[in-house]
């Protein structure tokens, strides 16, 4: 056969390629699993190591089946949102079927666009379940954000795509939640629901104020609670009735889904600042060491950003930063850094500022939306009437989501 003609390699293995000779040294598929093309007389000479196949029409090969892909990132919550929207325009791209192993499945577990979410114990770590052959290829983030090279100069979601290189749709992240029994709180009718998260995955990120703000809303308007949201303690304990300590009490999904119920948030930069900001909760975001732009600029529901621009060292995490200039937390635990001496007047004034009416962004398991509803007038909208047959339980739940359709205008239940 002519030494000229074109095929695809296909490795589904990246074993054996150490014994590779030095006349392939230029061809050897850096990236394991990812089909390379090449001539003929060179793709040959593969088919002496484990798992490779030559296809001669790619397009074709890809048509018959989908491309299993896995995405390995092991960060925070917030760095899984903004990686999502990656993954989602990979999967309806490409027809793509979307693995993702990262330290927080539960950003993926519901996501209709992601065929599994795998949990990773530690990102030096690949769990011993997970075999690569059963993928055609993958892509491995776990260090990528932090040596990415403009990190300091893009949006978090723009240096992931700098390994995909595609047009992103819609850039803002999406948070698919459980259609299951949600978690149990309740809000009582009149009240205005603020939750606060003073603890960050940075020590230059976290608000030591958490008391004095926690006692500073309280007592602005006596139909204030406050809502403790974290991972552990950060928050000393407070006695009020009027706080609700969920502090190391909600696992993963849960917090989703108390977020969702709140009608404001208060949040330095971290995860559950940008679940927030996905549900479109307004939001007051907190930031310290990183410019607000490089994280929020894809997000387009309510919030107010409080970040002190005026310091000239400002923007001092954006790459790397280990300490403070103007001091060091480890040395000194009472030390607050300048760009976050923020007052709970400060950040009052910005929940003011906030909007007491909206509507959440939610997506929930198997939904696969439309970019945006129809608007539909009062006079057109429909009455729905169900027969309810022993399912008093689900009935709240069940009117909740109806509700949502822009269609309906009223639910009748008949027993």
């Amino acid at each position: 056969m002519a030494g000229d003609k074109r095929v695809w390699v296909v490795n589904k293995s990246d074993k054996d390629f150490e014994r590779t000779d030095i006349d392939l040294k230029k061809h050897i598929i850096l990236k394991p699993f990812i089909p390379m093309e090449m001539p003929f007389s060179i793709g040959m000479k593969y088919l002496n190591f484990k798992g490779i196949s030559l296809v001669a029409n790619i397009e074709q090969y890809f048509r018959e089946r989908k491309m299993k892909q896995l995405v390995i990132r092991n960060a925070g919550i917030g760095d899984l949102l903004l990686l999502e929207p990656i993954i989602r325009q990979l999967a309806i791209n490409g027809k793509r079927e979307m693995t993702m192993l990262t330290g927080f499945p539960e950003v993926f577990d519901y996501n209709p666009y992601v065929k599994k979410s795998i949990r990773m114990i530690n990102r030096d770590t690949i769990p011993s379940d997970v075999k690569f052959n059963q993928f055609d290829c993958y892509e491995d983030l776990r260090f990528w954000s932090e040596t990415c090279p403009d990190r300091d100069k893009k949006h978090r979601t723009d240096c992931y795509n700098q390994k995909f290189n595609i047009k992103i749709d819609d850039p803002e992240p999406r948070l698919y939640l459980s259609r299951g029994e949600p978690f149990a709180f309740e809000k009582k009718d009149g009240f205005r629901y603020i939750g606060i998260c003073c603890d960050g995955s940075h020590e230059y990120r976290r608000y030591d104020y958490g008391v004095e703000l926690s006692q500073y809303i309280l007592k602005q308007d006596k139909k204030n609670i406050v809502v403790i949201l974290g991972a552990w303690n950060f928050v000393p304990p407070q006695n009020s009735d009027r706080i609700i300590d969920l502090q190391g009490k909600t696992a993963v999904d849960d917090v989703f889904d108390v977020i969702r119920k709140l009608d404001a948030v208060v949040s330095v930069d971290t995860g559950l600042m940008h679940v927030a900001l996905a549900m479109h909760i307004p939001t007051v975001a907190l930031f310290s060491i990183i410019t607000p732009e490089l994280r929020l600029s894809n997000y387009r529901g309510p919030y107010e950003a409080i970040y002190k621009k005026e310091l000239p060292c400002i923007g001092c995490g954006n790459f790397h930063m280990a300490v403070c200039k103007h001091g060091d937390k480890k040395k000194n635990k009472d030390f607050v850094p300048p760009c976050l001496q923020i007052t709970p007047t400060e950040i009052y004034e910005r929940i003011e500022k906030l909007p007491r009416e909206f509507t959440p962004r939610l997506f929930f398991s198997g939904e696969i939306p439309v970019s945006a509803p129809a608007v539909i007038s009062p006079a057109q909208k429909i009455t729905l009437p169900i027969i309810v047959l022993n399912e008093e339980k689900n009935l709240p739940r069940f009117i909740e989501l109806v509700m949502k359709h822009p269609a309906i205008g009223r639910v009748v239940a008949i027993d």
